[in-house]
């Protein structure tokens, strides 16, 4: 048996780690890699896809493993056909930087995850995808001309390009907590994530190895992350990740305004964000607009206690409305299945203009409902005539009875809610909650410095209150010692040989492509 790391080494995110046993060769996560990626691309330069896996390959943001990706890419890029090598990827979380690869894997590749990752990944796919890739769940074969379906003489012999669902096929997904492949057995063991679906994964062959994936101690689930770590007990090798792990003498560690007031308190977990938030905005009767990341259904579910905290409802994007849809309906039943759904009366669905804006045309709505409708991706168009959706009028009428969610890419909508003179909000003051992390990047700094410019142009007073979805040091260290693996990889971090240092001599330090034999 043996593990080799082929991303995720000195580095957070890009997680791709090789696991060969016996007739088994498997991969564990297939992420994104965001420095490689960033380094290399941006939102005006990606890779195209009339190269096929070229601009991937020759970049360095995807391992140059053979009988692993789609072979309609690799055709592009002008390789041979060839033979499958790879049984299956274990997706721990659907995180962009554990599955945003997926979309580039061969169809007859087997996918395991749990059921709520898989939902999630679903509703990534069908409302938009990022790095322009959308086949998570679903294959469609590209690059293929098929005959035109068109009668007549003109159209005899006609090629057209196949798509949709003349191309379109599901993937081998498997969503179980259990997994048996050619003498390999998978455990998928739940833990704390800032993500639900996050499972740590328990292989069994000639040896035991275990994978944390991405965990914590501090949201509203340790239990889940110390029952994984009781299962694991013992382990010949225990790949553990390290976002927090930082080397203080070779980094020193800015922290955010947004931030500093939750942080002087003593206790920084999930049940914290939702007390210190709901106390800042008690008896606040104006606008409060919420930001926090979009597919954390953990801090979604704050945010819904906070709004039944201080008699308001906490209005869902169309995005996050889609994504607990898709869980009710792919994994109702699963450990971490998401206790808000979309008919709680402690929220609602707003619909922003679009396109056309005819959302508020109460006439067309009426009369002309497809016309209303074409303004709205086909997802969307049912939460029209959802029973909680509200529009800006709603929210105008009554700001003190919402709490509003206006991320960094939707701030152009704070616009709606002016005065008529344009000087100020229609309701003066008003709270903006923004519950992400600090900047820990160029580009985050630029959305942080634009962010700042419109609260002050419209006079919001700024809370912030966020904690990790990762493990802190102290945390980590403490689990290394609870699992008790005779050896230790530390991985999805910057700082390998500090983390290593800091577990012990137990720690193996990896290298990109190097075998750890068991």
């Amino acid at each position: 048996m043996q593990v080799v790391p082929h991303g995720g080494v000195g580095e957070i995110g890009g997680n791709c780690i090789e696991v060969e046993a016996g007739r088994s060769r498997v991969l564990l996560d297939f992420g994104v890699p965001f420095g490689r990626y960033g380094a290399a691309f941006s939102d005006f330069l990606k890779p195209r896809k009339a190269a096929g896996m070229t601009d991937w390959l020759l970049s360095g943001v995807a391992p140059d493993l053979a009988g692993l990706y789609r072979q309609d890419y690799r055709g592009q890029s002008g390789a041979r056909p060839e033979e499958r090598r790879y049984d299956a990827v274990f997706v721990s979380h659907p995180h962009i930087d554990h599955l945003g690869l997926v979309p580039l894997l061969r169809p007859d590749v087997a996918i395991v995850s749990s059921p709520t990752a898989y939902a999630v990944a679903r509703a990534i796919e069908e409302t938009g995808g990022s790095f322009d890739q959308s086949d998570f769940t679903t294959f469609h074969q590209t690059f293929q001309l098929r005959p035109s379906k068109q009668k007549g003489e003109a159209n005899e012999g006609k090629l057209v390009r196949a798509k949709g669902d003349d191309v379109a096929r599901e993937r081998p997904w498997h969503r179980a907590d259990r997994h048996e492949m050619n003498g390999l057995t998978a455990r998928l063991e739940a833990v704390d994530h800032s993500i639900h679906g996050a499972r740590g994964i328990i292989l069994e062959g000639e040896a035991q190895v275990a994978y944390s994936g991405d965990l914590r101690m501090h949201g509203r689930h340790r239990e889940w992350t110390e029952r994984f770590l009781q299962k694991a007990g013992g382990t010949d090798l225990l790949l553990v990740e390290g976002t927090n792990v930082r080397n203080e003498k070779k980094e020193k560690r800015g922290e955010a305004s947004h931030l500093e007031d939750f942080k002087e308190l003593s206790e920084y977990t999930e049940p914290a964000v939702e007390s210190h938030i709901a106390e800042r905005i008690a008896g606040d009767t104006g606008f409060v607009f919420v930001a926090y990341p979009q597919r954390d259904l953990d801090r979604l579910e704050t945010f819904v206690r906070v709004a039944r905290k201080t008699g308001r409802k906490l209005c869902l994007s169309t995005k996050q409305a889609y994504l607990l849809d898709m869980v009710q309906a792919f994994a109702s039943k699963a450990l971490d299945a998401p206790v808000t759904l979309t008919s709680d009366p402690d929220v609602c669905v707003y619909l922003p203009r679009k396109s056309w804006g005819l959302v508020e045309n109460d006439d067309l709505r009426t009369t002309q409902p497809d016309q209303v409708a074409q303004d709205y991706q086909t997802w969307e168009r049912p939460y029209l005539s959802h029973a909680s959706a509200v529009t800006r009028r709603d929210i105008l009428a009554d700001p003190g009875k919402y709490l509003v969610f206006a991320d960094i890419w939707n701030l152009t909508e704070l616009h709606d809610f002016a005065a008529a003179d344009g000087k100020g909000l229609a309701r003066p003051g008003g709270v903006y909650i923004n519950s992400k992390t600090e900047p820990f990047s160029e580009e985050m700094e630029q959305d942080r410095e634009r962010l700042k410019w419109w609260l002050k142009r419209w006079g919001l007073r700024e809370e912030g209150a966020h904690v990790s979805g990762h493990a802190s040091t102290e945390e980590l260290l403490w689990m290394a010692d609870q699992v008790g693996a005779k050896r230790i990889v530390p991985i999805h971090t910057e700082h390998p040989q500090h983390y290593a240092d800091l577990l012990g001599p137990r720690a193996v330090v990896p290298e990109l492509g190097k075998p750890i034999r068991l």
